[in-house]
């Protein structure tokens, strides 16, 4: 795996010299020491991949390294060398917390498969906590960018082209439910950083004071309740892609150090002395038009200038209703893979229904409607009824611009939503697919107010 960081301890440094060559020309970022007092504090100071440590040291044995290294950074892979290895040595280093064990002398092939074999292992581990962590906070299912209207083409094409390069941040914007997440997730896997994670952060899901933990980490004893050293998420995202959703929900105090990291490509930990350094692609994301948040002093123009080096804007459902049956098909796909069993067809009242609606929720809000649609389904197929969508005519014939259109047809399926809902925010908010914040400003924009009984 390339561009992963590896510590390598051994009393002889000619010895950690040589594997560090050995790793460094394989890709690695490697850093040679002999003296495991050094080797701890850089532990502390920066974040390694791996730890290679010799076990027979004269002054702290490769065993306490190990123990000292987990407890430092619980996440960092350790591998001990040995010459004299045995079953018992190897059986206690694997109990302790080693990944794995090496006897000297060892080939440059067995050192890299090994090498190699942890690395993936550890990443493995990491991504199924982050992915276990995401399934909790959203418990929803995910869709992909499907879809051959000409807009979706275009975003297809140009999201090939950004993948390209692996270093240049991109600025995702669109309504909630386009598949922002998605592209930002199909940019990772079409580039060269495929291989290494993707971590996704919600940067309106936690208050200030998380949230610059969760990004970069804390040392232990940096606040009450910091027991252990935690890694942030650019960390665990070094050599991968951070995906920053909801960035214009970000405070303006975070974005200052937000933007010192895109500029200087460090940051300190919560509670540390020393910076960190990472190589991580940053790709965010907004449903806001940061433009008028710069212009309401609620984000900084100098970190919008630094996002946007590539824009990408995801088109809207209702903008291209040739899509929506193929995204009813693959939906149906999605729900085998769940329950077991195909979704029930749509008659074509239903398809009807679905191609004249305004999907203020966009794809998201479509995938719930036909989630709900499959439960709610009497018979072999799912008649308009069980969609629970009403779509409403235009009952005026003065001109208005298509801007004015859309905006009314929104007003109105909010309107409506709500009332199904007996004007509960959450529940409506859910049945759309977006979130209460954005539900709450919508319904400030359109002046919605609930009725007095």
């Amino acid at each position: 795996m390339p561009n992963q960081s590896v510590l390598i301890l051994d009393d002889s440094l000619q010895q950690a010299e040589l594997v560090s060559d050995i790793l460094s020309q394989a890709g690695y970022r490697t850093t040679a020491l002999s003296n495991p007092l050094q080797a701890m504090e850089e532990l502390k100071g920066s974040f390694f991949h791996l730890v290679l440590t010799d076990l027979s040291m004269p002054e702290i044995s490769g065993m306490e390294v190990l123990r000292e290294a987990k407890q430092i950074s619980p996440e960092t892979a350790v591998i001990i060398m040995t010459a004299y290895g045995t079953i018992e040595n190897a059986v206690e280093a694997i109990k302790i917390g080693a990944s794995d064990y090496l006897t000297k002398p060892f080939s440059t092939d067995q050192l890299l498969i090994t090498v190699d074999r942890v690395l993936k292992s550890q990443q493995v581990v990491m991504e199924n906590r982050l992915l276990k962590e995401r399934l909790e906070v959203s418990g929803k299912d995910e869709f992909e960018l499907v879809g051959n209207h000409a807009s979706m083409l275009k975003i297809k094409e140009l999201i090939h082209r950004v993948a390209q390069d692996s270093k240049t941040p991109v600025l995702i914007t669109g309504e909630s439910g386009t598949g922002k997440e998605l592209a930002a997730r199909a940019i990772h896997r079409l580039s060269v950083r495929k291989e290494n994670p993707f971590i996704a952060v919600n940067c309106a899901a936690l208050p200030v004071g998380l949230l610059e933990s969760e990004l970069f980490g804390h040392e232990k004893g940096a606040f009450t309740g910091a027991n252990t050293r935690r890694l942030g998420r650019f960390m665990l995202a070094d050599s991968g892609t951070l995906f920053l959703d909801e960035i214009g929900e970000m405070d303006i105090s975070m974005q200052s150090k937000l933007l010192r990291v895109l500029q200087e490509g460090e940051f300190m930990m919560v509670g540390g002395t020393r910076p960190q350094r990472v190589d991580v692609r940053v790709i965010s994301a907004t449903n806001r038009n940061l433009l008028q948040e710069i212009r309401a002093g609620r984000f900084r123009e100098d970190l919008y200038y630094r996002l946007n080096v590539i824009p990408v804007v995801m088109p809207l459902l209702r903008d291209r209703v040739s899509d929506i049956l193929p995204l009813v098909e693959h939906f149906r796909q999605q729900y085998w893979r769940r329950h077991g069993r195909m979704a029930p067809m749509l008659t074509p009242e239903a398809q009807e229904v679905l191609q004249n609606y305004n999907f203020p929720g966009n794809v998201r809000e479509l995938f719930n409607v036909l989630e709900r649609g499959s439960l709610l389904a009497h018979g072999p197929q799912i008649e308009a009824e069980d969609l629970g969508l009403v779509c409403t005519p235009a009952v005026s014939n003065a001109p208005v611009s298509l801007r004015e259109a859309s905006e009314e047809a929104e007003r109105q399926a909010l309107a409506d939503a709500l009332e199904r809902h007996h004007w509960n925010q959450r529940s409506t908010s859910s049945a759309l697919g977006i979130s209460e914040r954005t539900l709450r400003y919508r319904l400030q924009r359109y002046n919605l107010r609930k009725p007095r009984s």
